[in-house]
């Protein structure tokens, strides 16, 4: 429907697991299932998803703040590159 209607792409996003082969003993990426069935697949690690992290506290325009909750923190919210 997507591709027919609104003749747009269509992907998948998906994190990337390596499984260690039984066979060889080598890491190897996990093969996915809709390979043949969209144009595109972006991987995601670990880093990417902490890079996309707000700081613990964001100032508003207004002067208020927004407050992250205390059991979501971690050290990277309020890592400098943040």
């Amino acid at each position: 429907m997507v591709r027919d209607e609104l003749g747009r792409r269509v992907g998948i996003v998906r994190v990337v697991r390596y499984l260690k082969n039984p066979r060889t003993g080598r890491r190897e990426q996990r093969g996915s299932v809709f390979r043949d069935k969209v144009d595109f697949i972006k991987d995601v690690r670990r880093h990417h998803f902490a890079n996309a992290q707000l700081r613990s506290e964001v100032q508003l325009k207004n002067g208020k703040s927004v407050a992250c909750p205390e059991a979501w923190r971690s050290p990277i919210n309020d890592h400098p590159s943040v």
